[in-house]
Formats: structure tokens, sequence, C-alpha cells
């Protein structure tokens, strides 16, 4: 598997700035959404990845400039293992105290053609797990892109099957580990692409500094040969950092960084 994408919670000003990221990483980069092999989509996050459509093939150039955005996976560190851990528990608290009487959200969603990579997160409200859902396989994909998005006391939960689900932020606002559980060990060393809204690159609230502790951790899970491209906001009040002009400034960032318009910089 050669390129993974990770597309974070957030809302709808998350939306904005997912959708600001994309637009300035195919300037930069000529990357598209469509040439992931994998799409890993939560709350927001999967309503973009349900509306990538069919994948465009050959993507070794494109893999190729992205690492010059890149860094190696974080190490694993005790903290950041414990925060995630932390997160984790506290939403399958959460998922226990979520009401049964709120009317289960009936947003327009993507229909189709999916891209076969797709998948969408939610969380099992009765089993209190996470579920990750292949879009292309699911019996109901709008529903199933629906129940990600399903942020608990502000919307029902979505019937899947016998299960209630709810919002998948609720284990993780990435969920990028999952990312590690597909990436092979005989293929090519993978680059993830993370756009996350809802983690702060510096700074931000005790829980911005959680998701980031907890992102870190998920990370740290991928062969150490892989290449991590994280893209979120920068410091400053919520309204100044999800947007689609703050996505795009995040990309122009790294790229000043750690290379000029796809190119390296040394």
């Amino acid at each position: 598997m050669r390129i993974v994408l990770v597309l974070g919670a957030g809302g709808s000003d998350g939306g904005q700035f997912i959708d600001g990221a994309l637009a300035q990483l195919r300037t930069s980069t000529g990357f598209d959404a469509a040439h992931a092999d994998l799409i890993i989509g939560t709350s927001v996050g999967a309503f973009r990845a349900g509306a990538v459509g069919p994948p465009v093939i050959g993507t070794a150039h494109v893999a190729t400039t992205l690492r010059y955005l890149a860094e190696p996976p974080p190490t694993d560190r005790w903290p950041d293992r414990m925060a995630g851990q932390l997160r984790v528990a506290a939403g399958r608290l959460l998922a226990r105290f979520v009401p049964r009487s709120r009317p289960a959200p009936t947003w327009d969603t993507p229909s189709g053609p999916y891209h076969p990579g797709a998948r969408v997160v939610s969380v099992d409200l009765d089993r209190r797990h996470r579920v990750e859902h292949v879009l292309e396989r699911a019996r109901d994909p709008p529903a199933t892109i629906r129940a990600s998005a399903a942020v608990p006391f502000a919307f029902g939960s979505v019937l899947l099957g016998d299960a209630r689900h709810a919002d998948g932020a609720v284990w993780s606002p990435t969920s990028a580990d999952l990312a590690a559980a597909v990436v092979t060990a005989d293929g090519p060393p993978p680059v993830v692409v993370v756009i996350a809204p809802m983690v702060p690159v510096v700074g931000g609230s005790v829980v911005a500094r959680l998701h980031r502790r907890q992102l870190r951790a998920e990370l740290a899970r991928l062969p150490t040969d892989a290449a991590v491209v994280v893209i979120g906001p920068g410091r400053g009040r919520r309204d100044e950092t999800r947007t689609s002009a703050a996505g795009a400034a995040a990309v122009r960032r790294l790229d000043s960084v750690r290379g000029t318009g796809g190119r390296p910089s040394r």
C-alpha cells in the first residue's frame, strides 16, 4: 500500500479545513484524494471520504513528491500511549450515557460510486467499541456515513444492523492507527497523510493537547520507514483555524519548512 489518507473529525468547520488542505496539496504536490490507496474518514472526514469517487491509477510520482513534506513516524512514548488510552476510556464511558430519545440525523450524504479504499469509522454504542466500515461493502453506505458523524447528545444514534452507532470521534478524532493495521511489510514504504482539524500543531486546550498525544501514539504504530504528513491547524481560536484558508495555510507552512513546491529544499 503506497498512500493512506486520514481525514479527521471537526464538524462543518473541520470539513472546510479538509477542503482547503486538499486543494493546497493538489497545488503544491499534485496529490488528489483519489490517488490514495486507502482513505480513513471520521465524522466530517467520513463525508469527505465518501465523496472521493473512483481511484486514480499511477501514484508513484505523487508518493515521491509527498515525501518531501513528510517526517518519520513519531517514536513510541508512554505519555502518548497513556493519553490515547485515557481518551479511548473516556469515549467508552461516554457511550454508556448517549440518550436514545434524540432523532437520528438525516443529512444528505454522498451516494457513490465510492472509492474502493474508502473506510469510515463509527462507535458501536451498545458494545462500546470502534467499528471500521468499508463503504463499498456497507449494507447502507449513506447511513454508515451519517453514523460516523452522529455527535452524541447533539444528534441521535444511527441504527446499523442491530446496533446503535455514533460519531467515530467518540473514540479518536482521526483513528490513524487503522492505517498501521493494513500497511504491508512487503510493499513500498507507505506515505500516510493525516488531515486533522481537531489537532492543532502547537498549543491548544487541554483536550486538543490530549488529541495531539493520541495522534502521536496512533502514528507510532506505523513501520519506521513510513513517511508521515500531519496537517493540523495552527494556534488560534476555532473560527480562525477551522476554515478552508487555514487548511491551505497549514499545507503551505509544511511546504515552506520541508520542501518548496514539492521539491527538496536543499
